[in-house]
């Protein structure tokens, strides 16, 4: 899944995942986008180099909807577990605290998920 080409603004690509998204009503589906949209962000970032905090607000917003999707199907986050430690790692070296964001969200599925085990 591409999200990016280098004609387009992050708006335009926000905007496209909001309208293929607006066509389906599966959950699952809607976080492996979002999950899909916040990868290819932070390897875009990571290769291209740094952009303006609306772009990590973005890349924020929709790794969030995605783990919280992850926090009510444990399956679901298990076979997506590799992909959501790959965001993690692309967004190693990011500014405006993104890196720190996402490793709090990931933690917060997996206290919730595996509390007590």
């Amino acid at each position: 899944m591409i999200f990016w080409k280098r004609s387009f603004s992050l708006s335009e690509c926000k905007a496209v995942l909001k309208d293929y998204l607006g066509r389906t009503t599966d959950k699952r589906f809607i976080a492996l986008m979002n999950l899909a949209f916040a990868r290819e962000a932070a390897h875009l970032s990571r290769d291209l180099g740094d952009f303006e905090s609306p772009f990590y607000t973005a890349l924020e917003n929709a790794a969030e909807k995605c783990l919280d999707y992850a926090k009510t199907d444990v399956e679901f986050f298990e076979a997506h577990e590799d992909e959501f430690d790959d965001l993690l790692d692309s967004a190693s070296n990011f500014g405006y605290g993104v890196q720190y964001s996402l490793e709090n969200m990931l933690d917060e599925v997996r206290d919730e998920l595996y509390e007590g085990n």
